[in-house]
Formats: structure tokens, C-alpha cells, sequence
């Protein structure tokens, strides 16, 4: 019997079958090792009693007092026993993300042993130590980017998601976890912390820019595609929803960078919406979806109008001149963003913006602001605005 460097066998033993039931990547479409294993080793009679041994397993290594990372090598053949997930198929699953059960992340029956792998990896790095090993298999078996990231510690939340292994609404999920239970599951987090996690939500948005890009996808499987779309959509919604709830001023970069994501998504989603119903008589159905996207970027504006409203003093520039150049940079930020063409969120923000400048009481004030601000540094619609308030300030 192997021993490790501790002299302790049990763990040695099971890491060696951990490894024994590692299904390998294929890149054929199918899993002939899964099947293969099925059929030579666990028929439909037996399966059930493998699915509790792996259950066992996964829940002595994963939530006992020995933390071995090497369980998450027996994940997708777990997740295909169980019909969680299928070879190669895209996981369609009704539950949502912040459900309970935990059965989107692909950890229904074993949540709480993962749950405690995962608080004892914020002290540890084992749990990425088994990322170049996993991610040649997320193709194959879709739920296990989820699974893993359930494992994910949050120091180590930039490195992961800025790898781009990660599909984009997990990472935005993991993200929304993060954001909506911190204040009493993980009151350690600060604003701080988020703050790092600026880039790792960049590079969710050039993540589904180019891996859900028309031009970068053919038209066999435009359907699935199309769900994908939905999906991420439907997440970054999530996302920014929460972050407009927890998040306040001190973290405007974080959150108008979620106001980017979920616009990208949504345009995403819009558009391969158009390429899925093209040529089909399915007027109705391609109605109610658009609508249905219509409704969630209404909600998602009214989120950010609450949240301007919320974290921006009523009267601009009541804070003294910083506060003034910090929201004229968060306005500018929000103005840049790539909305729709047919979305009259511009307009919108054009009109917030010009109220509150108007705000400002002395036209002197007005006049000093648009003198002290460079143009180059904010969006010409925020020039324009404060020009305008300034000519008009000298005419009366």
C-alpha cells in the first residue's frame, strides 16, 4: 500500500483511486472511457451503489478533517452517474444559481462537504492546484467548471477568472455569492478586496464578447448558442443587481464594470436571438423572448438609477470639488459603456447628468467646474453638459 510523506496511508490510498477514476479529455464529441467504464465495470444495477460510494468519498475528503483536493478528479464521472451532466451536452437546469439546493453548481447531495472545502482553502492553495488537470475536461463535462469553482477561495478569485478558463456566468455567479453573502458569511471582506476584482470582471465581459461573438460561431448549433446567451444574460443580471444593492460609491469602478458586463451580455443574447429566429415562422415565440430581454434591461436600469441616487449626494458638488471630478468620472464611465442602439439609456443618463448639474445653486460654481474640467479626460456628452449649464449660468 502507497504511503505519503505523513505515513498516512488512507489518504494515500485514496488518492490513488481518485486518480483511477479520472475520466480523460476527449475531444471527439463522446467519452468512450465513461462508457467503456460503464460497461465493462458498473451496469445500471450496480450504479447506484457506486454513486453513494463516490458520495461517501467525496464527502469524507472533501468535508472531513483530511482536505485532499484530489476528489474533484472523480467529479464528472460522479456527475455523469448521476445524470447531473451528459458528455459534451450543455446543462440545462432549471434551478437557478442562488438556489439552495446547490444543484446548478452540480453539488446537490454532497453541498455541505464542499462547502467546507471551500473555507478551508481561504487558508490554503489546494484548491487551484488541481486546475490544469480540470480544465481540459469543462468541454466535456459542462458542470465541473461549476463544481470547481464552488472551491475556489476568494484571494484567489482574480488569478482563476482572469485565466478565462472559466465560462462566464460561473464566474459571475461566484461572483454574486461573494457580493451577496459577505456581510455575514465572510465579514472578513472589504471593499478593498473587491476593488483587485476590477480586472477579473473586464475580463468576463471579453470573455463573452469572443467566445459568444456571431462571427466566432456557426450556424449548426445557433439554438444552443442562443440558450448560452440567455443564460449569461440572465446571471450578469443577477450580478449586477447585487452589486448595485451591496456596493456603494467607494466601489463605482467595480460596479459600472458590471454595468458593462450585463450590457454586453444582453446585447449578446439580443443578437443571436435575431440569428436563431432567422428564416423561421416563429414570430410569437421570438416576441416573447424579446420582451422578455426588454423587461430585465428595464429592471437592470431602474437597479442603477437607484443606485446613482443612493450613493451620489443629491446636490453635486455639495461634497466639496473631489466629489464633483469623482462623479464626473462615474457619469463618463456609464456614457462610454457600448448600450444598444435602440436603447434610450444614453438619453436617459444625458438627462440625469444635466439635473444634476443643474443642481449646482451658483452659476459661478458652474462656470468654475466646466473651466476646471479637461475634455479629454470625460465623455463628450459630459463636456457638452457642462458647457451648456455654463454658457447658460453667463447669460443670466
Amino acid at each position: 500500500m502507497p504511503q505519503d510523506e505523513k505515513g498516512d496511508k488512507a489518504e494515500s490510498l485514496s488518492s490513488s483511486l481518485f486518480e483511477g477514476l479520472f475520466l480523460l479529455p476527449e475531444k471527439n464529441g463522446k467519452c468512450e472511457s465513461f462508457q467503456k467504464l460503464v460497461e465493462v465495470h458498473f451496469p445500471q444495477e450496480k450504479q447506484k451503489v457506486l454513486i453513494k460510494g463516490l458520495e461517501g468519498l467525496i464527502k469524507q475528503f472533501a468535508g472531513g478533517n483530511v482536505k485532499n483536493p484530489k476528489w474533484l478528479l472523480a467529479i464528472p464521472l460522479y456527475h455523469f452517474l448521476c445524470g447531473h451532466s451528459k458528455p459534451f451536452a450543455r446543462v440545462d437546469i432549471n434551478e437557478k444559481h442562488n438556489h439552495d439546493s446547490g444543484k446548478w453548481w452540480g453539488i446537490e447531495n454532497i453541498k455541505k462537504a464542499v462547502e467546507s472545502f471551500k473555507k478551508a482553502m481561504e487558508y490554503s492553495r489546494q484548491g487551484t492546484s488541481m486546475m490544469d488537470r480540470l480544465v481540459p475536461l469543462f468541454k466535456m463535462d459542462k458542470l465541473l467548471p461549476r463544481t470547481f469553482m464552488c472551491t475556489i477561495s476568494f484571494k484567489d478569485l482574480k488569478e482563476v477568472i482572469c485565466s478565462k478558463s472559466i465560462p462566464p456566468e460561473v464566474s459571475m455567479a461566484v461572483l454574486y455569492y461573494y457580493i451577496h453573502v459577505q456581510s455575514h458569511e465572510w465579514p472578513y471582506l472589504f471593499n478593498s478586496d473587491f476593488k483587485t476584482l476590477v480586472s477579473a470582471v473586464d475580463a468576463i465581459k471579453e470573455l463573452i464578447e469572443n467566445q459568444l461573438a456571431p462571427s466566432s460561431q456557426g450556424s449548426d448549433h445557433i439554438e444552443e448558442v442562443c440558450g448560452d446567451a440567455r443564460e449569461i444574460s440572465m446571471v450578469a443580471h443577477d450580478f449586477f443587481e447585487a452589486c448595485s444593492l451591496k456596493m456603494d460609491r467607494e466601489l463605482w469602478r467595480f460596479v459600472c464594470s458590471a454595468v458593462d458586463v450585463f450590457v454586453t451580455a444582453s446585447r449578446v443574447h439580443h443578437t443571436f436571438l435575431v440569428k436563431s429566429f432567422v428564416g423561421a415562422e416563429k414570430e410569437r415565440e421570438f416576441q416573447v423572448e424579446s420582451d422578455r430581454i426588454a423587461a430585465t434591461f428595464s429592471s437592470a436600469l431602474e437597479c442603477l438609477n437607484a443606485w446613482l441616487y443612493h450613493c451620489l449626494p443629491p446636490v453635486m458638488g455639495n461634497l466639496g470639488t473631489w466629489s464633483c471630478v469623482d462623479e464626473l468620472n462615474i457619469w463618463s464611465k456609464l456614457l462610454s459603456l457600448e448600450w444598444p442602439t435602440d436603447c434610450t439609456a444614453k438619453e436617459w443618463l444625458r438627462r440625469e447628468l444635466e439635473r444634476k448639474i443643474d443642481s449646482i445653486r451658483l452659476g459661478k460654481a458652474k462656470i468654475d467646474l466646466f473651466c476646471s474640467t479637461d475634455s479629454k479626460e470625460y465623455h463628450h456628452v459630459v463636456k457638452e453638459c457642462l458647457s451648456k449649464a455654463a454658457f447658460k449660468a453667463i447669460e443670466t
